[in-house]
């Protein structure tokens, strides 16, 4: 969908929206963590620090129009929509992921950590054909009866646990677990990072993880596209899953670049991942070995002696190409086969923390709010309405792949 009729002419000028792009009305009150587009519609959700996450319905003519929100008991930080764009799952300094149920406005905790909730992903191409339910119950072999009969419906069985032959003289708590095989399989499957150093799978129906997966440190950034998912810890810590085995990491590194990470992105292709630092350099990097010559650094977010941090990176739908948010207050197109910049866009007055696409790319959210990275000292700390969402219309030759130009490449 493009924006027709005066794209943009509503829009505040001058240092604030130095782009001249559409600013979205009733912002977030706070500092602006994330942002996703649903995969079915323009819809749009942000969460904040705040507490809140908000809904737009952004329209033909770029207005965009705040729906509805719920709120979670502390600042939210992270996003993800589910594959048929009914829900929206949000995690944050709670320690829990909350999925809001569109149709009827309801929000219902689904997921929980020992620490905040950084990010999750909702994979869409994991089909669950199996529902464990489990019970326990204590048993006392000084009152059971071995021999006794138990009526169960219209059958009588004997009680399957002898305490003499098992060896059992003192109350234990058994569990007994079904298995129930739906004729149609659940689609879905949510995956949440948290500073509590673990991964864990969630079937939303189930109180409980699917499975858990310790991390080697605090879940900083995550990115999937099935069966690829990366995740970025502190220390430079990088794991790899294929997600026909999710519990063990394909592989375990150690970030190329010399810089905490802040985002990663995989590539549409399955093939490797974008890693982006607090030191204003991306890296490009295969999954396999094989392909490793294609691997290479670059330099961005930067200006003159300053430094900034990469905030966040979106591949496009359709192009392939990769859009860098950062702490400069900039956003830059880029195209990684030809190892070019496409654009950079002019400089905003505070960092941009996050950016998204929407389903077709031809919408570019992004926010303008602090991101702390200068601490409470900044005057920006403490500046009124100082956050703010705008959407940027995408031209062709902003996002489109360019023919690789004629110079070597490799760090820069």
């Amino acid at each position: 969908m493009a924006f027709s009729g005066g794209f943009g002419v509503t829009a505040a000028q001058g240092a604030t929206n130095p782009n001249n792009d559409f600013q979205v009305a009733n912002p977030p009150s706070d500092g602006i963590s994330s942002l996703s587009w649903s995969p079915t519609a323009n819809f749009l959700v942000s969460t904040s620090w705040d507490c809140e996450v908000y809904c737009y319905d952004v329209q033909a003519n770029g207005q965009a129009v705040p729906k509805a929100s719920i709120k979670h008991d502390k600042p939210a930080l992270c996003s993800a929509w589910m594959h048929d764009g009914s829900a929206v799952f949000s995690g944050g300094c709670d320690n829990m992921v909350k999925k809001w149920d569109l149709a009827t406005n309801t929000p219902t905790q689904i997921a929980a950590h020992d620490l905040p909730i950084r990010h999750l992903a909702w994979i869409p191409e994991v089909r669950l054909r199996s529902v464990l339910f489990s019970r326990s119950f204590l048993f006392d072999p000084i009152r059971s009866d071995p021999n006794r009969s138990e009526s169960i419906g219209r059958s009588s069985r004997p009680s399957p646990i002898d305490p003499v032959a098992a060896n059992v003289t003192k109350p234990l708590f058994l569990t007994l677990t079904i298995v129930i095989r739906p004729r149609e399989p659940q689609v879905g499957l949510l995956v949440t990072g948290s500073w509590d150093k673990t991964l864990k799978y969630w079937d939303a129906r189930q109180p409980t993880p699917t499975l858990q997966v310790q991390l080697p440190e605090r879940c900083y950034a995550l990115s999937c596209t099935h069966p690829l998912l990366v995740v970025g810890c502190a220390e430079r810590h990088l794991q790899i899953f294929n997600l026909s085995n999710p519990q063990t990491p394909y592989r375990s590194i150690q970030s190329p670049l010399k810089y905490q990470t802040r985002c990663v992105a995989t590539f549409p292709d399955k093939s490797g991942y974008l890693i982006g630092s607090i030191e204003g350099r991306v890296a490009v990097n295969h999954v396999e070995d094989s392909l490793a010559s294609k691997n290479f650094t670059f330099k961005c977010h930067r200006e003159q002696a300053d430094i900034y941090a990469v905030n966040s990176i979106s591949f496009h739908p359709r192009h392939g190409t990769f859009v860098t948010t950062g702490s400069d207050g900039v956003f830059n197109f880029w195209d990684k086969d030809s190892k070019q910049r496409l654009k950079q866009m002019q400089k905003c007055n505070a960092p941009i923390p996050c950016g998204a696409f929407n389903r077709d790319g031809s919408i570019f959210a992004y926010a303008v709010s602090y991101d702390w990275s200068k601490g409470g000292q900044d005057p920006m700390a403490s500046a009124q309405g100082g956050n703010n969402i705008f959407l940027h219309a995408t031209e062709e030759t902003e996002v489109k792949p360019r023919p690789p130009a004629n110079r070597v490449g490799g760090r820069r």
